[in-house]
């Protein structure tokens, strides 16, 4: 582990250099505006779609959610918070940096191991997801959030290589001004921000920096982390340019996961073997992307192209993988937006390089040499939309082809061996078609048949249990096909939906641990995720806001037999069947507080179902008090109490650990302030 308390108060002066002009001397309205100013909303348009539809007219269950609110008086440790109130939504909070949360809709991402695996994300106008299906997160600050898109559902026919659905999310501030926040809490939380947006002549510039740390709940969980992006955007040509930069440099220790008796005699300890070989991870990563829009040949053109580097020191129990690795990519869109008749066609490419090399853990220290190889993965992906509007009804139908063409070269060959090399391309062709119907009462009702196909990583690949280099030639990629229905109503004050789904998928991805602790994955024959979801919400007088979802998820085999055994009805390993989120706020000038509730029914821990992760209910509350003034510049206060009833639960599992070491338990009471 590096110095974390030199690099942090470093960081600290940086932050504080930054704001203290603004904070000393504000002199724009903006700078100072109370949090409960009214902001304009974007208009609700699903733009996963290669041709964005207005919600009005998308046959797919997507939803909203405004960062903004979803954000405030949270301590800005995870995803959670923005995303637990879509139904369908599962996001597991490991409180392990080295590993970060777990997403999941209707089931699929439930099998990650590290990062977002089953879904498609786009972070400001570029993917976040690699041309292999792999999405690290670890670059989005979670308080940068200004608003999200989930789309959910096969998504490979609305942007490529996803089962679960799809992420839009945006982090550019949306007006001028200077903000900086001060957190501390429990276990050693300390958090600074600071954020930055200014007006240089057409141009609207921003900047943001971050930096968390925390000792954690857990033996061997220190974690220290710093963001740092940039925006710009300005009109060029008939158009508008946007240009955005993420980075995130950070140090975490991985406790591990641990066995009920283990968990139950301390849920504060971290396992033996971790802290003997030193698991953790260290990385680096940046990505910057560019995005034109603006009219040409008759129609808009969407163009963007972004550029990747991520340099990744990872000790787990049986070794200790190098990675590093550039990714590049862009896309073109051709559109016509409006109108009875709207079409999009396009084309994705992208291109993934990692140079892989494993080594044995030497008591946390790298050792032998065990692998060494370049792996590369190629993307190329066209598409096309129609779009067909009448008085009530909405139809549209998209295709799309994917090939993705994975290649190693072993550069360890063994003595008197040859080296294991070689190529694999697997593609798919992903249609999909769908209808609104809107009766005239304000509310619609829609259907729609997609797929999606989705490809193993190339850390899936890559692992192999015999230990033997290049790529597992058995594994093959994950194939769905959905169909939902569903009706909502979105007025001023309520909004409500309820959705119905089945998805039928072969090939199923299904990861398990070895005795080594390393992850493997393998194919199930067949699985089926189906089930319901009912979200509703009220804002009463202005004020008062309230919001329910509850999310019913039934993922099972259908065609699954493992040593000799038929599984045939158990339920996939991860996935909660029913859950719960619901929380009711009051905002006005004497602040904002809010209380949020959240229940995980009961779920499988292993394909066998022999292992299960408990059910839990968590109360969280939080608060900001009231805006004072120092000249120009607007101070708030703000607190939160998490795990109100400190309930002992398990925040996490990991599917088919070794060793019935499933568990990976959530902290008690906690506090954060400032």
């Amino acid at each position: 582990m590096r110095d974390r308390r030199a690099r942090f108060t470093i960081t600290a002066a940086v932050l504080v250099a930054a704001a203290a002009p603004g904070l000393a001397a504000a002199q724009q309205p903006d700078s100072a505006a109370p949090s409960d100013t009214v902001i304009p909303l974007r208009p609700l348009v699903v733009s996963a779609f290669p041709l964005p539809l207005s919600l009005a007219a998308a046959p797919v269950a997507a939803s909203f959610v405004d960062g903004i609110r979803a954000t405030r008086a949270r301590a800005g440790v995870g995803l959670g918070g923005v995303l637990e109130r879509i139904p369908g939504v599962q996001v597991d909070n490991r409180h392990n940096d080295a590993l970060d949360e777990r997403i999941a809709v209707r089931g699929f991402g439930a099998r990650s191991q590290f990062g977002v695996r089953g879904l498609a994300v786009v972070v400001d106008g570029v993917p976040a997801t690699m041309p292999d299906g792999q999405t690290a997160l670890s670059h989005l600050d979670p308080n940068a959030v200004r608003w999200l898109e989930a789309v959910r559902g096969p998504a490979s026919t609305l942007v490529g290589n996803a089962g679960g659905g799809a992420l839009i999310i945006a982090t550019a501030p949306a007006k001028e001004g200077l903000s900086a926040r001060v957190l501390g809490g429990a276990d050693g939380f300390l958090r600074l921000e600071a954020e930055a947006a200014r007006r240089v002549g057409g141009a609207l510039v921003s900047g943001r920096l971050a930096r968390r740390r925390t000792d954690g709940f857990r033996d061997h969980a220190d974690a220290d982390k710093t963001w740092a992006s940039a925006h710009v955007e300005a009109p060029v040509g008939e158009g508008r340019l946007r240009v955005a930069v993420h980075g995130v440099d950070y140090d975490a220790l991985n406790p591990g996961s641990l066995s009920d008796s283990l968990r139950l005699a301390d849920p504060g300890a971290a396992f033996s073997r971790n802290v003997d070989q030193g698991t953790g991870e260290e990385a680096r990563q940046a990505q910057v992307g560019a995005r034109w829009t603006g009219p040409g040949a008759g129609a808009e053109w969407d163009a963007a192209a972004w550029l990747l580097g991520r340099d990744v020191d990872n000790p787990i129990p049986v070794a200790v993988v190098d990675l590093s690795r550039v990714a590049s990519g862009a896309r073109v869109r051709h559109r016509r937006v409006g109108g009875p008749v709207g079409w999009a066609v396009g084309v994705d490419l992208a291109s993934q390089w990692d140079d892989r090399r494993n080594f044995t853990n030497e008591d946390g220290a790298a050792g032998d040499l065990t692998l060494d190889q370049n792996e590369r993965v190629t993307q190329v992906a066209p598409l096309a939309q129609l779009a067909l509007g009448f008085d009530r009804l909405s139809v549209t139908a998209a295709a799309r082809w994917d090939a993705v063409r994975f290649s190693v070269d072993d550069r360890l060959v063994p003595s008197g061996g040859a080296p294991e090399s070689g190529a694999r391309t697997m593609s798919a062709f992903s249609p999909a078609i769908g209808a609104l119907w809107r009766p005239g009462s304000g509310a619609a009702a829609f259907a729609n048949l997609s797929t999606s196909f989705e490809t193993p990583t190339t850390s899936e690949l890559a692992n192999q249990p015999d230990g033997s280099g290049g790529f597992n030639p058995d594994l093959a990629p994950q194939r769905t096909v959905g169909i939902e229905a569903g009706v909502r109503a979105r007025e001023a004050t309520y909004r409500w939906e309820v959705v119905a789904f089945h998805a039928r998928v072969s090939e199923a991805l299904i990861p398990f641990e070895a005795e080594s602790g390393r992850t493997f994955f393998r194919n199930a024959g067949r699985a089926r995720h189906a089930g319901l979801e009912l979200a509703a919400g009220a804002t009463v007088r202005d004020r008062v806001e309230v919001r329910a979802a509850w999310s019913w998820t039934r993922a099972e085999f259908r065609d699954f037999t493992l040593d000799g055994e038929d599984l045939r009805g158990n339920r996939l390993p991860g996935v909660t069947p029913h859950r719960v989120e619901a929380a009711a706020s009051i905002a006005g000038a004497a602040g904002f507080a809010e209380v949020e509730l959240r229940y995980r029914s009961r779920a499988a821990a292993n394909d066998d179902n022999t292992a299960f992760w408990p059910a839990y209910v968590l109360v969280d509350v939080r608060a900001e008090g009231p805006a004072w003034r120092v000249g120009g510049t607007a101070l708030r206060a703000q607190a939160g109490l998490l795990n109100l009833a400190d309930a002992d639960y398990v925040a996490s599992i990991v599917p088919n650990a070794f060793g019935g070491r499933f568990f990976e338990p959530g902290p008690g009471r906690t506090w954060y302030a400032g």
